[in-house]
C-alpha cells in the first residue's frame, strides 16, 4: 500500500505524450492510459525516485490547496497507476 513516506518513481518503459490539457501515458505492451493536468503533474513529479509526501506538497502547492485536501487524490492516482504497473514501488 503506498503512503506519505513511500518512494515511487514512473517506470522507464512508460511514455508519456502530452496532447493538449491532458497526457496519455503508454506501456510497453501499447495499452493507452489517459490523465488529466492533475494527473500529469503528479506523473511528472515522479519521473525520477520521488517520496510520496514530497510528491503530495508538491501538488499542493502548485495547485494552492492544504496538503490535506490534495492527499487522498494524489494517494488514489498513485495507486491505480501501480494497480496498471506504470510505476516502481522502491519503498512502501
Amino acid at each position: 500500500m503506498i503512503s506519505r513516506r513511500s518512494i515511487v518513481q514512473a517506470r522507464a518503459d512508460v511514455r508519456r505524450e502530452d496532447l493538449g490539457g491532458e497526457s496519455a501515458l503508454m506501456d510497453a505492451a501499447g495499452s493507452v492510459y489517459g490523465i488529466d493536468g492533475v494527473g500529469a503533474a503528479v506523473w511528472a513529479e515522479i519521473a525520477a525516485p520521488a517520496v510520496v509526501g514530497r510528491v503530495i506538497r508538491n501538488i499542493a502547492d502548485a495547485y494552492g490547496v492544504e496538503q490535506r485536501t490534495a492527499e487522498p487524490g494524489v494517494l488514489a492516482f498513485l495507486a491505480q497507476m501501480g494497480r496498471f504497473g506504470l510505476l516502481d514501488i522502491i519503498l512502501d
